[in-house]
């Protein structure tokens, strides 16, 4: 299933008169939308429709025609489509940064996000994720534009997949993802996108090579195949060649582990999923010191 993004673009003409796009430290008013596709589409958070969807309060990374880092912050509701950024960070009395020949934004903001003077985005992927009911966590997904002014057009950095379980009176409290094969799916990226193209990563030797979703308070778990809970990972483009291995881990510290060695790809703005599986934690005393289920051993079989 193609899982794609897109937006209605609200009509902007009049909201941008009075802005000063393009003036280094210049406090313009952006206006962002995300990529358009036909099909089922996600951003910030998706709702049981699918839609794009803003949060109040939002915060993006803006590199004004420079390459210094200025936050702003979405002046929308919950809900919106579209809508208008204002600035909330300043540029500071001194100091250098160097001139860009278009503007470049990140979602979410952070002061770590980079720009270098070819307009070369560093960012940082989150290893560790919120649990949200049928989506992806507030924050997860990282986004990037390019633009000659500053209407901004998000497009997605990653991919996302879907792990569907299911369990007897199974509370989670964390969901760990991990390459078989060492892929580095977080931490310090690289992210290169051109004036009218879609963006490419290139991950650090930093990064790390697992994500965990984090469950505050914890999730039950539907109780058959058929009505199985989602925790939908997002991640940069890999393909796992080795398969992957997850690791839950219920409200009492109870573990279970399962290992696929089906290779499996995360394609940009496309959403993959795993057949429903079933889980059963087992108690932290019944772990030995090799890390092993006493009786069991290391589970390892094609999922």
């Amino acid at each position: 299933m193609a899982f794609l993004l897109s937006s209605c673009t609200a009509e902007i003409d009049q909201m941008m008169n009075g802005s000063r796009p393009g003036k280094p430290g210049a406090e313009t008013v952006f206006y962002a939308s995300t990529e358009g596709a036909a099909l089922p589409e996600t951003k910030v958070y998706a709702d049981p429709q699918m839609r794009v969807l803003w949060n109040a309060g939002d915060q993006i990374s803006i590199f004004n025609k420079i390459t210094y880092n200025l936050g702003f912050e979405f002046d929308g509701e919950d809900g919106d489509t579209a809508g208008g950024f204002n600035q909330v960070t300043q540029l500071p009395t001194f100091g250098s940064w160097g001139d860009l020949d278009y503007v470049y934004a990140v979602y979410p903001y952070s002061t770590r996000n980079k720009s270098d003077y070819d307009g070369n985005l560093t960012v940082t992927l989150p290893s560790e994720q919120s649990y949200k009911e049928d989506s992806f966590g507030i924050g997860a997904n990282t986004m990037v534009a390019v633009a000659e002014s500053s209407r901004l057009m998000f497009k997605n950095v990653g991919g996302y997949l879907s792990l569907r379980l299911y369990g007897d009176n199974v509370k989670v409290s964390k969901v760990t993802i991990k390459g078989n094969s060492g892929e580095k799916i977080a931490g310090k990226a690289k992210v290169t996108i051109p004036l009218g193209g879609i963006p490419s990563t290139e991950m650090d030797n930093s990064a790390t090579d697992e994500v965990s979703i984090v469950c505050d308070p914890a999730v039950q778990l539907g109780e058959t195949a058929e009505s199985y809970t989602d925790f939908w990972f997002v991640m940069p483009p890999v393909t796992f060649s080795g398969g992957f291995t997850i690791t839950v881990t219920d409200e009492l510290g109870g573990t279970f582990v399962k290992t696929t060695t089906t290779s499996v790809t995360v394609t940009r703005n496309q959403l993959n999923w795993m057949n429903p599986l079933k889980i059963s934690c087992v108690a932290p005393e019944s772990i030995n010191g090799n890390g092993n289920i006493e009786g069991y051993g290391q589970q390892n079989y094609v999922w």
